[in-house]
């Protein structure tokens, strides 16, 4: 009960997801199970991410090493010299590899819009994920809607993370 609380902002503070490419699709099925216990949030972010309702499962995806690593470069977020480094390819290409391989296979069954704000956030230049994908994350929400494109690519955040637009829908509440 008092997870339940600390949860439903009863401390005052407003309870916020912010979810960054994959993570924006846990973030959300997590809000989701938490609004079918009757626990919402007060904002969701969605980052870097189609709308839920855009992905498809892609069966026939293959993620080897050669193409996790031409995708993180084609995102933006790895030097590709790193790379060329055995010991990174060997402790995390199979991580990477991993949420590659679960986002795949992602497909998002019709859900009741959550009742929070939802703030979708795209970098300018994403090669994966267009303004009109993250638009569509308005079909997630019954509550207030906004889309942000910020300068950057895939990886905007890591060059100017976006504390402003977070803090700024707190002081909103």
């Amino acid at each position: 009960a008092r997870e339940a609380a600390r949860l439903m902002g009863e401390d005052g503070r407003p309870t916020v997801f912010f979810g960054h490419s994959m993570g924006a699709i846990v973030a959300y099925e997590a809000a989701v199970e938490l609004a079918s216990r009757g626990i919402d949030l007060d904002h969701f972010f969605a980052s870097g991410a189609r709308a839920p309702h855009l992905m498809r499962p892609d069966p026939g995806a293959h993620w080897d090493d050669e193409s996790i690593a031409a995708t993180l470069v084609e995102l933006g977020g790895t030097d590709a010299e790193l790379l060329r480094n055995p010991a990174f390819v060997e402790l995390v290409l199979p991580y990477i590899g991993a949420d590659f391989r679960m986002l795949a296979s992602y497909d998002a069954p019709p859900r009741t819009p959550l009742g929070c704000a939802v703030t979708a956030l795209v970098g300018a230049d994403d090669p994966r994920v267009t303004l009109q994908q993250a638009s569509a994350w308005r079909e997630s929400t019954r509550g207030a809607f906004d889309v942000r494109t910020l300068p950057g690519d895939h990886f905007y955040l890591a060059q100017d993370p976006p504390f402003d637009i977070i803090e700024g829908s707190a002081a909103g509440r």
